[in-house]
């Protein structure tokens, strides 16, 4: 098997709402949406498939999607199963909410 079988195999081994959640990532990391802006969609779930299914590519090809697959998923992981990737999420989503608030409390948003 190659290397994008295992992928797409292992993929297809997972329930359907962590399919989704895998393809939703390619999508968003790997293919910057790739006209697959329906987050949660099972067309994601197929486009991932035809990626990893295509034949005929060059090794260079085969070799960098995989590679990336696995980039993309290792940083996908990392931010849901880890107690670093946790945090950082954590970081991320209090600076948004300071800067809503900054924003509601400015000029601009009083006028309103």
């Amino acid at each position: 098997m190659t290397p994008p079988m295992i992928i797409s195999d292992w993929s297809e081994k997972q329930d359907s709402e962590v399919q989704v959640d895998i393809a939703g990532m390619a999508a968003f990391l790997m293919f910057d949406g790739a006209d697959l802006v329906d987050i949660g969609s099972h067309k994601q779930v197929e486009f991932l498939r035809h990626r990893l299914s295509e034949v005929g590519l060059q090794a260079h090809t085969v070799v960098g999607r995989v590679l990336t697959f696995r980039v993309c998923f290792e940083y996908f992981a990392e931010g849901r199963f880890t107690d670093f990737g946790w945090r950082l999420s954590e970081t991320a989503l209090r600076k948004v909410v300071e800067e809503a608030e900054r924003a509601a409390n400015s000029d601009t948003m009083r006028r309103c």
